[in-house]
């Protein structure tokens, strides 16, 4: 599969944020799990580090999906580092492209395979199901609770860029 049939802005930011993991990993930087989050004309990097608890995890992806429904978030980007075997992927999840570009690693010495490009079956069905199907009406008490919920833990939220 070829990056080709995304739309151009699609293409560059999965392309970009892939770089940029290809960067921390050449700079011995940890590639922290992001999201870089699509809404509009505002775009916004979610750092939502792999929590050590099944349950932490799952508080993780709530609180990313809600954020992106708050944001109306029509497309998103999670790049990280694989562990089994060791590369590095960024993921495009928006409702018509689904699309998965990875790069395998040799560390010893450093070096990088030519991307592959895959399509929606061979992306994590959780994944695809964090991309909003409806918006989140926002009131200053689901706002609190949204932000709190951030609270304790390591999710950051940047942005708007």
């Amino acid at each position: 599969m070829s990056g080709c049939a995304l739309p151009e802005v699609m293409r560059d930011a999965l392309q970009r944020e892939l770089g940029l993991s290809e960067r921390m990993v050449r700079e011995g930087s940890v590639v922290v799990p992001r999201f870089r989050v699509a809404s509009g004309c505002e775009t916004f990097v979610i750092f939502a580090p792999i929590a050590g608890t099944r349950r932490g995890r799952i508080r993780t992806a709530r609180l990313v999906k809600a954020f992106m429904m708050w944001k109306l978030t029509q497309w998103f980007v999670l790049s990280s580092e694989t562990a089994a075997p060791g590369g590095i992927v960024s993921t495009l999840v928006a409702r018509h492209h689904q699309v998965s570009v990875k790069r395998a690693i040799s560390r010893n010495p450093l070096q990088f395979a030519e991307p592959e490009w895959t399509g929606a079956d061979s992306i994590d069905p959780d994944v695809l199901s964090l991309l909003p199907t409806q918006c989140m009406r926002m009131n200053r008490r689901l706002y609190d609770q949204l932000m709190s919920g951030f609270e304790g833990t390591q999710v950051e939220v940047a942005g708007p860029f």
